[in-house]
């Protein structure tokens, strides 16, 4: 029974608007508001934590499994000029990236999801399989280096399917790093023009990688040589035309 204090209901007053929903954060310790399906954010952060391990496996198959037909992959920012990846041509870019790493871990530190897109940061923290150390620096002033281990990080913009497959992904990633990788680690995976892949050694990529003071006149020499090679190739050619 209602207290005879208690105000009457008025006929003509409706609920207050409620706030805007806020992206959810999947390592927010507050309750995330629920998607209009039961269960669908638990389904979505299912499948980016599986994205996630998919990475770490070092699996092409296990990768590929998570993704859509029509997916893309576009690796950021743009004046790194690297195409963008439909499923096939991401799955062969993977092998290569994979082939060359013992052992390669994806650490989540932030994702928030806003329903549409899930954005993603981690740390990328990997063992190449050709494990070595080098000297580098100026003379008299050397330090070794391990060139062992892999470390960046990168954000993600993941897009999913209604049916939870892995649609779209935009990657930013470190440009220095990703120069590195190319060069001195897995050009297969990058489409290096043929003639410096056979022609150049991966120290010399390396030292482009790096920003090393010695990368122009390394490159001016490997120029230099091939031009020289060419010019003499030819003049053999005349000589055992004549």
């Amino acid at each position: 029974m209602a207290s005879p204090l208690s105000p009457s209901p008025s006929p003509s007053s409706s609920p207050s608007p409620s706030p805007p929903s806020s992206p959810r954060s999947y390592f927010s310790s507050s309750t995330s508001p629920s998607f209009s399906f039961p269960n669908m954010e638990d389904q979505r952060k299912k499948t980016i934590n599986a994205l996630l391990r998919a990475y770490s496996s070092l699996s092409v198959s296990t990768l590929l499994g998570l993704l859509a037909p029509g997916f893309r992959h576009q690796t950021l920012p743009s004046s790194l000029g690297m195409p963008i990846r439909d499923r096939e041509a991401f799955g062969r870019h993977a092998e290569a990236v994979f082939a060359v790493f013992e052992k390669f871990d994806m650490e989540p530190k932030t994702i928030v999801d806003n329903g549409k897109i899930v954005a993603i940061h981690a740390h990328m923290l990997g063992t190449f399989r050709n494990k070595r150390n080098k000297k580098v620096g100026a003379k008299g002033g050397k330090k070794r280096v391990d060139f062992s281990q892999w470390k960046n990080e990168c954000v993600m913009l993941v897009t999913l399917t209604e049916d939870l497959q892995v649609l779209d992904i935009k990657e930013f990633v470190d440009s220095a790093k990703a120069r590195e990788m190319a060069g001195t680690h897995a050009p297969e995976a990058f489409g290096q023009p043929f003639f410096l892949k056979v022609t150049a050694p991966r120290w010399l990529f390396g030292m482009v990688a790096r920003n090393s003071r010695y990368s122009l006149f390394a490159v001016v020499l490997l120029l230099l040589g091939i031009h020289r090679g060419w010019r003499y190739v030819q003049g053999a050619k005349r000589r055992l035309i004549k």
